[in-house]
């Protein structure tokens, strides 16, 4: 939805995980993992700061830019390095009922073979 807005440009790529897992060697070893990773261009782990940068190369001088990746809630490393690197930050937190979100995994997780 905000994606709609002019004045806001969001990361094209969805679930980058920078914030969380910066710096690290992504492993991700569970059935199916490296395919999926691998298969939508528009879903990917970025871990360096050079190439998080480069995904809102186009967002106009004007426009507030975002990205969307639930993995922060989980991650205290992601809280910390938001706030060293973006103090000013606005953050919105959509919180789901645990079993439809639950049952919405499970069912992503069939559709690709996982």
């Amino acid at each position: 939805m905000l994606d709609q807005h002019p004045g806001i440009f969001m990361c094209p790529v969805k679930e980058t995980n920078f914030f969380a897992l910066e710096g690290n060697s992504i492993a991700f070893e569970g059935p199916g993992d490296r395919e999926a990773l691998t298969r939508n261009p528009l879903v990917t782990t970025v871990t360096d700061i050079e190439d998080y940068a480069r995904l809102f190369e186009e967002a106009a001088p004007h426009q507030h830019v975002g990205e969307a990746c639930p993995l922060y809630i989980y991650s205290q490393r992601a809280v910390d390095r938001i706030a060293d690197r973006l103090p000013e930050a606005k953050l919105i937190v959509v919180l789901r009922d645990p079993v439809a979100r639950a049952f919405s995994a499970y069912s992503m997780l069939c559709q690709a073979g996982r």
